[in-house]
């Protein structure tokens, strides 16, 4: 049944199932402890005809009239002292002759397919030594630098010191290894030689200083 809150102090909590683990404590070596609050097990389908959909979770979101927020899946999480933290973990796969894909987003309607709050305390993204990254984008690649046009945003690469190596601002100048270009290109080299170099389909090259 639906719930009225008239209190004007105070916070009502609506639980449907609540699952609370207490303490595990793995003091013997080689042992391991494991614990799930809930497991799910997808069946195996075969599909000859018509359509077969299996989900481990379905979560159908409700409406809203004047106000609130509505999630999902809410996450509360707090910082750790030691070992690792994750919020979500999806573990790799043997990969087959089916589309695996890790995650799926639809994002027809959505205003933001992934939405990021960040205060920049750490990377928003991060990749490990083993990881290479590919973006394919089958019908074009965007990057909005001012969305909230405000005059001061830009797109930038560094490197493992955290030294710009290039950047282009919103207002179309672009700076390799200047973090303040202010021409539509600007170049700055801290070693001799040239700058650009130019070579043709006969690999002569052309210098440029």
């Amino acid at each position: 049944d639906g719930q009225t809150n008239t209190d004007t102090s105070g916070t009502d909590s609506y639980k449907g199932i609540e699952i609370s683990g207490t303490a595990l404590v793995q003091n013997g070596a080689g042992g391991t402890s494991a614990f799930k609050g809930i497991e799910i097990t997808i069946p195996a389908i075969t599909q000859t005809a018509g359509t077969i959909t299996a989900a481990g979770l379905e979560i159908t979101t409700g409406t809203i009239t004047t106000g609130g927020t509505q999630r999902a899946i809410d996450i509360v999480a707090s910082g750790v002292g030691a070992g690792t933290l994750n919020g979500i973990n999806i573990s790799t796969i043997t990969g087959g002759g089916g589309t695996e894909r890790a995650i799926y987003i639809d994002v027809v309607g959505w205003d933001a397919g992934i939405y990021m709050r960040t205060s920049n305390i750490g990377p928003e993204m991060f990749f490990d030594s083993n990881s290479s990254v590919n973006f394919d984008a089958q019908t074009g690649f965007f990057f909005d630098l001012d969305d909230d046009n405000n005059g001061d945003e830009s797109f930038t690469i560094r490197n493992g010191g955290n030294t710009n190596v290039f950047r282009v601002e919103e207002t179309n100048e672009v700076g390799i290894g200047d973090s303040t270009p202010d021409s539509y290109l600007d170049i700055l080299s801290a070693t001799t030689g040239s700058d650009i170099i130019i070579t043709n389909t006969n690999a002569t090259d052309t210098d440029v200083t």
